[in-house]
């Protein structure tokens, strides 16, 4: 027989409806083999770095001086109205001024400024940050050109939660590339 002719028949057997005595049971997946750790914040911490997530930097404009951090924990909230929930540790330098603010800015970073999710992640830079990538003003925050999107937004409610502040902004205007790819944080890289 030839090659051709054995996989057409081997075609039409696997197409043929199954006889009710040749059906076989499937047996449910065992479950992942996982490792229980004792100490819950570590397992929890470790958990959450091996999910991948878009890096933003957040800004402000406040009393004549700008402000900004690297943020992972960001998710947008709802559509009616357009918003979105970012949560802020009480100890960042930015803290005290944004739950201040009326308005600010999630800059979206594309998978080519990595550079600017550095320069806002490290403490003690202030002002120099910004030295880190293009920056123009956009509804009175500062906002990186280039960026996935620039997300507008004033600030609409606070609520502390444990080390953080949760944030809901209100979406006031947004700038969208859509050809940029954004950059990605996951185990503790950018991507």
């Amino acid at each position: 027989m030839s090659v051709n002719m054995r996989f057409r028949s081997r075609m039409r057997s696997l197409n043929a409806p199954a006889e009710p005595s040749k059906q076989r049971e499937i047996a449910p997946p065992e479950a992942p083999s996982s490792t229980v750790c004792d100490d819950l914040p570590a397992a929890f911490r470790q958990a959450m770095r091996n999910i991948s997530s878009t890096v933003y930097v957040i800004t402000l404009s406040s009393e004549g001086r700008r402000w900004g951090l690297t943020a992972t924990a960001v998710s947008s909230l709802s559509m009616e109205p357009p918003s979105i929930l970012a949560c802020i540790n009480h100890r960042a330098s930015i803290h005290a001024p944004l739950i201040e603010s009326e308005r600010f800015c999630l800059n979206a970073l594309r998978c080519d400024q990595s550079q600017v999710a550095s320069a806002f992640s490290s403490s003690g830079l202030g002002e120099d940050r910004f030295r880190a990538g293009r920056w123009v003003d956009f509804g009175g925050a500062p906002a990186i050109c280039d960026a996935v999107a620039n997300i507008l937004c004033r600030r609409s409610m606070t609520t502390s939660f444990g080390s953080h502040t949760v944030l809901v902004g209100e979406v006031e205007a947004v700038r969208v590339d859509d050809q940029a790819p954004p950059l990605i944080y996951r185990q503790g890289t950018f991507g």
